[in-house]
């Protein structure tokens, strides 16, 4: 993750055609996992993740943005009005 003013920038792995939407968080790789029931196609995958990362974060959809990978799977997103604080309570903590 990478933050700007007011913004933080998180790295994302879409999996279109998913049997169910959800997100989760994967630690080895550091990048959130998106899974969409959306076709990657003429730009349905990319149109339906903004909305479930939103209700994910809790934040308005005008404040996610794909700022990179719009034709992959593997993108940025910027997440507006928020700091890296934020983001990090959703990461799910290691039990040892």
């Amino acid at each position: 993750m990478c933050q700007h003013t007011n913004e933080v920038i998180i790295s994302v792995k879409v999996t279109p055609n998913a049997s169910s939407n959800k997100i989760i968080y994967d630690d080895n790789l550091q990048v959130w996992r998106v899974y969409t029931t959306a076709k990657p196609i003429d730009g349905e995958a990319n149109s339906a993740i903004i909305p479930q990362l939103a209700k994910f974060f809790n934040i308005p959809k005008k404040n996610v943005a794909i700022c990179s990978g719009f034709t992959s799977k593997l993108k940025k997103i910027t997440l507006s009005e928020l700091d890296q604080d934020y983001i990090e309570q959703f990461i799910p903590k290691k039990l040892f």
